[in-house]
């Protein structure tokens, strides 16, 4: 089996997204912004240009966007689950992020070494829901689809998941992903 983990809402929390959003909605400014987090996701857009715009949507000076964005908190049970399922399972991260972003800051907090491999949208060139995204890490993985199981904390990519044949757990505050995996009721899902 190979778990493929989400990260942000899953392995770890970025809380300036949503405050950002908030931000940018009340100066008219949410629909440019979230356009620039696609283009960032998709590796269209370095992720310098992206803090920019966001600084501008938002009115946030360019350094607070960038000290904000920098600060992920740990989801210590998720990654204690990684932990104790490593005799069992491959683990590997597909997230929706730039690479020059995401990457760094996973070393610094010594989240990279446990995954066989991360997968990371702005290298790959799609993002989740996009089912190109599952199909890449199957492909680079030499898995079939019902060899791997998905946890994400958006619904929209758990049901994408799920219509490429993967199965998924819809991540959610409060579960324990862990004892879910442990006991094979994903299989059910």
């Amino acid at each position: 089996m190979v778990v493929i983990w989400d990260y942000f809402g899953v392995v770890a929390h970025d809380d300036f997204w949503k405050h950002a959003r908030l931000l940018a909605q009340k100066m008219g400014n949410e629909p440019d912004m979230v356009s620039a987090s696609r283009a960032v996701n998709d590796g269209n857009l370095s992720w310098e240009e992206f803090c920019k715009r966001v600084a501008v949507d938002t009115g946030v000076s360019y350094e607070l966007v960038r000290d904000r964005y920098s600060r992920h908190r740990i989801n210590g049970d998720v990654v204690m689950a990684v932990k104790d399922l490593q005799n069992n399972a491959r683990h590997v991260l597909l997230s929706n992020a730039s690479h020059e972003h995401l990457l760094p800051i996973m070393a610094e907090l010594g989240l990279d070494t446990l995954f066989e491999k991360v997968f990371v949208s702005s290298l790959i060139g799609y993002s989740k829901p996009d089912s190109r995204a599952f199909q890449a890490v199957l492909d680079a993985m030499k898995i079939e689809p019902h060899e791997a199981i998905m946890v994400d904390d958006i619904l929209e990519n758990v049901e994408s998941a799920r219509s490429v044949g993967l199965r998924a757990i819809h991540y959610t505050r409060g579960i324990d992903v862990g004892a879910i995996l442990r006991s094979g009721e994903y299989l059910d899902l």
